[in-house]
Formats: structure tokens, C-alpha cells, sequence
């Protein structure tokens, strides 16, 4: 009997101890489908909804010098980039540059981000360069092959462990002088393929292979695919896969092979579905391959789309080119698990050094259905089209035809006249029109010595679209009023703008203003944005303009859309332009019935008012 408070003692702390490991159990499995949780949502990461993708610009951080055919790379856990050239002074004719005399780089940039870049070296070791490769070898860095104007072909092997300094230990490597060559790393080696010299006229279409990246051994002398320079290679899913690439000639390659060994190909396509390209991207990014961009050798004009495939043998294109319109010798990365794109040369033959990232679209899935309504629209306007405004009201390119191009605006520079003047006139400021205000392209609403409130020069202006109007805010606001407006544009994010006149008028041949699909977006948005107590004239039909004393007349809009029954409704505002030499333009605001927002621009139409309804129907319908 003395002994039984022991046993309760003892079976109760078996109890404590039995309902305790129930405990650690329940919590044990509860962590474990926590983590199992957290795992599946990491995978679940890894998939791709490539009709959600759309490349977005970043705009923030310093930038390296406009160039293509440099070499970005990472190297411990920073990004670099190196050398490269920029044609843009030595545009000699249609789509043709004089190279050799075009400014070429041995400086080196450094990022932590892909957005801004540092440059860490102005001049390098090494002679200005372009089309070199850099590969990692444990733990330093090997630059070989490339293009100077200061020494040629000659330019020997570069070894750095900082990628700061580098030093030459080789004079010539084995495989020779080229450039527009490629190298790759697999399982612990180093091939190359192909590439060009122009001095001796010769393409290659040759592999090598390296333990060191430093000594190498000639694979094959003549693999089956074509020579080739300024093409890609990648070893996704246990083979080598080549594809695109130029010869001599502008000779473009429009093929995919593909080898298990860098000795043996087989040729998977004769013609992919994007054509004949130099100059591209091709990388792995979340387990999928990415054809980006390049130049159409038979066209002779840089693409903006972008691909995605599996497998290497079934392509699907995103629904959304990138609004950088193309882009050859430019540098496609994945940094911190995103994908950049990087300079480069661009469709409109222009040198870059914007930065863009693919990301999930800020538009809505909703967005993508209605796009497949616009690609088979034959628009009479050159240069076309529509971008949705994200949840700040910043535009995001969704379909056009050569968005890039700059050309003619007309008066869609009085958007950019009117900010101008909202910021440099005080509310009380009266705008008073003379005589000399009365240019070409007036119609006589008003006489010499009428005067209007700032307020109400600003409805005419937006509404009417008066040219004497915008002469007598530029004479008002001083001489300065012309570089505000380039000011004003650049902050809007129109960086191939370019104003000469306030009101639009071409005097000559040539536009007076010029500006791309892209820039004029980013204005029409910015206004819309950051003036809409002014932007908000321009969605009047009609209204009573007032003179300082009393009425003055009634402004009917030169926006025919604000009078059509099927489509004024959603339209918020924007502005029309017209002259001969610009042709007709046009570019809107308007909204879904959801109250989604979207941004239409129309450059050098034959109809404005006919194409841009068009474009808004196939949006909201």
C-alpha cells in the first residue's frame, strides 16, 4: 500500500511522457508538411505562363556607354561587362556602318544588380575590342578571340583573377584569329564553335575542345552545319544545340543541329519559326530555352520577339515583342533567378544601353485575348501601336509595327507644348495672341491682340488643336521654351524625341518634330499621369472657349472618335497631329469595361480615326 502514490506517480508521468511524443509527432508531421508546402510552392515557381510574360524597362541606375558586341558575364557575384562598339556617328547609308572607324571599348563595367553599372576601368590591358568571349575557368577568367582596330586579329590570350586587371599569357591560341565565335562550358570542359575572319575572308565551321580554356585540341575540323560567326550554342538536356548565325555575304542561317558529343550532328530543323537571325540570344532560364531578337538577314532588320521552348524541337512565341523593337548583338542574362536584355543594336539601327526584364505582364490575362484580335488587322498607318497602363499608369508595349521608327508627329506635340506651358505660367498668366502668332495651319479663330487665360489657351490648345495658340505660350514663357519641351519629353521617358516647333508644323520636306510609337506612349501616359487637370480638355467633343472678356467662340475637337457612337465613350483623352510630310496621327487613351486602361498611338496613317477605331475595338470588344 506504501508503494501505490509511486505507481500513480509513475503512470502518470508515463501519460505526461506518451501524450508528449503525441505532441512532438503531431508538430514533427505538422513541419514537415509546412516544408513540404514550401517546396511545392518553390517548384510551382518554376512554371512558365508564357502568355503573363512581357518585357518591362527598367528605368533607374547609371548605364555604361550605348554599344553591341560586348561581353557581359558574372563572376563572383558580381556582373561584367567588357569592350564592344558603337556605330551610331558612322551610318554611312541604308542599314550599312563603316566599323572599322566606329568607336570600339576596353573599358570594364561593374554591376551588383543588372540595372545600374559602375565603370571600374576606363582603359583596360587589353586594345579596344568587339565580338571577344570571356569564359571562367576555376578560379580566373580567360578572354579570347576578337575584333581591334588597333591591332586586328592579333590579339593573343588574356587571363585576370578580379576582372579588373588582366594580363596576356598566350600570343595567338591554337584554333587561330576569328571573332563572332562561341564557347561553352560542359562538364567540366570548354568547347568552341565556329566563327569568322574577315581579313583572309573565311567562316569556320570547326569545334574545339579545352580542359583550361587556355590549350586547345581541334574536335572537328568541318562539323555539317554551315560555317558560320555571330551564332548560338547551348547544351540543354544531355546535346549541343546550334542554331542561326551568318556566313560571308550576309548569308543568314535559319537551321537547328544538334550533337550528344560536339562530333556527331544531326540537323533537328532546316527552318525554324523564326527565320534567318544573326546576332540573337539563345540561354536556358527556369529549365525552358529562350530565342530572343537578332537581325533577319533577309530583311536586314533587328526583331523584337521572343521564344520558348521545352525540348529544342517545339518553339512557341510569346504573345508580347519587346517594345526595345529589336535588337541584334545585344546580351540576354539571368541574374538574382530574372532575365535581363541589354543593349545591343536596335531595329531602327540605333545604339542601345537600356536595361529590360522579362516579368509578369501588369496588364491582365484578359489582355492577351484580346491582342490575338490586333495581329491580323491591316492598318493604314506605318507605325502602330497600343500599350495597357499598369496600376501607376505607366505604359506596357502589347502589339505594333515598327514601334521604334522615329518619324513625324504633328501636332501630337502640343501635349508636350501644353506641360510645358502648365509649369512655366503662373495661374493668372494671361496668354495674349499677335499677329505673328498667326502661322501656317491657323484658322482664324482668333484675331491680333485676343487675349485668354491660361486655363483656357490650354483648352484650345488640347482641343482645337490651335497652332497660334502654341506660338503665343512659347512667345509668352521666353526662348528657353523649346529646350523645356526636349527637357520635358526626356522625363517623360521619350529618349528618341526630338521638338523643333511648338505647335507641330513641318516648314520643309523633312517633320519638324519627330518622336517613335514607344516615346509617344510614354508622353500621351506621362501627361495623362502627372497634368490630367489638362489632359482631361482633351477629351471634350466640343466646348465654349472663353476670352478674358466673355465668350469667344465654341472649339469643336479635331478628335472625330469623341463624336463616334461606338467607341467616345471609352476614350479619356489624347491627341490628333496632321501634315503632309507626318501624314495623319493619333493617339488615345481609353479604357475596357473592366476600367482596364490602354494607350493607342497611330504614326503616318492614311486614316488616323479609322485605324485607331479599329484598334479600340479589337481591345474592348
Amino acid at each position: 500500500m506504501q508503494d501505490k502514490p509511486f505507481q500513480n506517480f509513475f503512470s502518470g508521468l508515463f501519460l505526461f511522457c506518451f501524450f508528449l511524443s503525441l505532441l512532438f509527432v503531431f508538430i514533427f508531421a505538422d513541419t514537415q508538411l509546412q516544408k513540404a508546402k514550401i517546396f511545392a510552392i518553390k517548384k510551382e515557381d518554376k512554371k512558365i505562363d508564357v502568355n503573363n510574360l512581357g518585357w518591362i524597362e527598367q528605368k533607374s541606375g547609371e548605364r555604361f556607354s550605348k554599344r553591341d558586341s560586348f561581353y557581359l558575364f558574372p563572376f563572383k557575384e558580381k556582373l561584367y561587362l567588357l569592350g564592344g562598339i558603337d556605330g551610331s556617328q558612322n551610318i554611312i547609308g541604308h542599314h550599312k556602318v563603316d566599323y572599322e572607324s566606329s568607336p570600339h571599348f576596353n573599358d570594364i563595367w561593374e554591376s551588383a544588380d543588372g540595372v545600374s553599372w559602375n565603370r571600374i576601368v576606363e582603359h583596360a590591358e587589353f586594345p579596344k575590342i568587339r565580338s571577344t568571349v570571356v569564359v571562367q575557368s576555376g578560379e580566373e577568367l580567360v578572354m579570347l578571340g576578337g575584333w581591334s582596330p588597333d591591332q586586328g586579329y592579333d590579339i593573343g590570350v588574356w587571363k585576370s583573377v578580379d576582372a579588373i586587371h588582366f594580363e596576356k599569357i598566350k600570343k595567338t591560341p591554337e584554333f587561330g584569329e576569328r571573332e563572332g565565335h562561341k564557347i561553352i562550358s560542359h562538364e567540366g570542359k570548354f568547347y568552341l564553335f565556329g566563327g569568322v575572319n574577315y581579313i583572309s575572308g573565311k567562316t569556320f565551321n570547326d569545334v574545339w575542345v579545352s580542359d583550361n580554356a587556355l590549350d586547345w585540341k581541334l574536335l572537328v575540323k568541318n562539323a555539317p552545319w554551315a560555317p558560320r560567326w555571330d551564332h548560338d550554342v547551348l547544351f540543354f538536356k544531355d546535346k549541343f544545340i546550334l542554331t542561326s548565325g551568318m556566313g560571308l555575304q550576309g548569308l543568314g542561317y535559319g537551321d537547328i543541329w544538334e550533337s550528344t558529343d560536339g562530333v556527331s550532328w544531326v540537323q533537328n530543323s532546316s527552318s525554324t519559326p523564326w527565320g534567318k537571325r544573326q546576332g540573337q540570344a539563345f540561354l536556358e532560364y527556369k529549365e525552358n530555352l529562350w530565342f530572343i531578337g537578332g537581325l533577319n538577314t533577309d530583311t536586314d532588320v533587328g526583331l523584337g520577339d521572343t521564344w520558348r521552348s521545352t525540348d529544342g524541337v517545339n518553339w512557341e512565341k510569346l504573345p508580347y515583342d519587346g517594345a526595345w523593337s529589336g535588337r541584334e548583338d545585344h546580351a540576354v542574362f539571368v541574374w538574382k533567378e530574372k532575365l535581363f536584355l541589354t543593349g545591343g543594336m536596335d531595329g531602327s539601327w540605333r545604339w542601345n544601353n537600356d536595361v529590360w526584364t522579362l516579368e509578369t505582364m501588369p496588364c491582365g490575362k484578359d489582355s492577351v485575348e484580346k491582342i490575338k484580335n490586333l495581329k491580323d488587322l491591316d492598318l493604314t498607318a506605318r507605325n502602330w501601336g497600343v500599350f495597357c497602363l499598369d496600376r501607376n499608369n505607366e505604359p506596357f508595349f502589347l502589339i505594333g509595327k515598327n514601334p521604334t521608327d522615329e518619324v513625324g508627329i504633328a501636332s501630337i506635340t502640343k501635349l508636350v507644348t501644353a506641360m510645358v506651358a502648365e509649369d512655366s505660367l503662373e495661374e493668372t498668366a494671361q496668354v495674349k495672341i499677335l499677329e505673328e502668332d498667326m502661322v501656317l495651319g491657323t484658322r482664324d479663330r482668333f484675331k491680333d491682340q485676343d487675349a485668354l487665360s491660361k486655363k483656357e489657351a490650354l483648352a484650345s490648345l488640347l482641343i482645337e488643336s490651335e497652332n497660334d495658340v502654341s506660338r503665343a505660350m512659347e512667345r509668352t514663357v521666353g526662348v528657353s521654351f523649346i529646350e523645356k519641351m526636349n527637357e520635358k519629353a526626356k522625363e517623360a521617358g521619350a529618349v528618341y524625341s526630338n521638338f523643333r516647333d511648338p505647335a507641330g508644323i513641318d516648314f520643309g520636306v523633312n517633320p519638324s518634330n519627330t518622336s517613335t510609337v514607344v516615346d509617344v506612349a510614354q508622353i500621351v501616359s506621362y501627361t495623362f499621369k502627372n497634368y490630367r487637370n489638362i489632359f482631361n480638355f482633351s477629351k471634350f467633343a466640343e466646348k465654349e472657349i472663353l476670352g478674358v472678356f466673355g465668350l469667344h467662340h465654341t472649339a469643336s475637337a479635331t478628335n472625330a472618335l469623341l463624336r463616334d457612337d461606338e467607341v467616345s465613350n471609352v476614350i479619356l483623352g489624347g491627341k490628333t497631329g496632321e501634315t503632309t510630310s507626318a501624314k495623319k496621327n493619333l493617339t488615345l487613351v481609353f479604357q475596357n469595361p473592366k476600367g482596364q486602361k490602354f494607350v493607342s498611338v497611330v504614326l503616318g496613317s492614311g486614316d488616323h480615326f479609322a485605324d485607331t477605331k479599329r484598334l479600340i475595338l479589337g481591345v474592348i470588344k
